[in-house]
């Protein structure tokens, strides 16, 4: 992070479950999430479930590394959403605006 940013930036250096609840509970307002972390099924899909609650009406969830299993195609189909997909460099990434 350039020096000039680092004031509106806070590094939580925990584990994927607290610290996406911590960082949730320390934002009043999700705008855009970029998810980047836990490829297991299990971990993507809990993860995308806290996301997905925490987000405003209109606010987008980028996931990382979908192409591994099933999770955001899971997600995405339960809540009937019509995501964006996106492959770049081998990986595949899933884009998902909450409806407003």
């Amino acid at each position: 992070i350039p020096y000039e940013l680092r004031g509106a930036w806070t590094l939580i250096r925990r584990p994927d479950r607290p610290g996406l609840v911590d960082a949730i509970r320390s934002t009043p307002t999700l705008d855009l999430v970029r998810y980047d972390s836990d490829k297991s099924y299990a971990g993507q899909s809990w993860a995308f479930e806290l996301i997905w609650a925490a987000l405003r009406p209109g606010g987008v969830l980028v996931a990382d590394d979908i192409g591994y299993q099933a999770a955001f195609r899971d997600f995405a189909s339960r809540l009937h959403l019509d995501p964006l997909l996106v492959c770049g460099d081998g990986k595949l990434i899933g884009l998902a605006r909450r409806p407003p």
